[in-house]
């Protein structure tokens, strides 16, 4: 549990990890599109995962992890980028998989260590390639018209 509030509280400050050379990605709005509904799946299973750690149960956080590690960030379009974004996919795949075999062999540390790893992978990503969004938390203005209908609510373009 120790691990668990030292992630919450070192994401909380993630910020301060901020990386001030930002590489934003080149994206089509299709492509970020695409990213954007993957990252919202990865946010539901990490909170799945932290749900689960929370009230113990194990199962849950295998099945969270397990999807993490096999059913997202699949998309090779999103390794053509950069070598760096592509191995942060890589790092995150492995520890999700590691995650899993944690709670397979009932190893606590390891589970919050891997969970640590997952949360600190995600901070890094963020900090490296969408700084710009996650900059004191301000809303994204959208470019002109033709975008801002495409978007139901403000937060919608993440």
């Amino acid at each position: 549990m120790k691990w668990v509030l030292v992630g919450i509280l070192v994401f909380l400050n993630f910020e301060a990890f901020a990386d001030k050379n930002v590489h934003p990605l080149n994206l089509t709005h299709n492509e970020r599109r695409k990213l954007t509904q993957e990252m919202y799946k990865i946010q539901a299973k990490m909170n799945g995962i932290l749900d689960g750690i929370s009230r113990g149960k194990l199962n849950a956080i295998a099945e969270n992890a397990n999807f993490l590690s096999t059913e997202v960030l699949n998309n090779p379009n999103y390794y053509k980028y950069n070598k760096e974004f592509a191995s942060y996919f890589t790092i995150f795949k492995t520890d999700a998989k590691l995650l899993a075999k944690a709670v397979k062999d009932k190893n606590e540390s390891a589970l919050h260590k891997y969970y640590f790893r997952l949360v600190y992978s995600c901070m890094r990503c963020h900090t490296r390639f969408a700084h710009y969004r996650f900059q004191d938390f301000k809303s994204y203005t959208p470019v002109n018209e033709e975008e801002k209908i495409k978007y139901k609510f403000p937060d919608d373009w993440r």
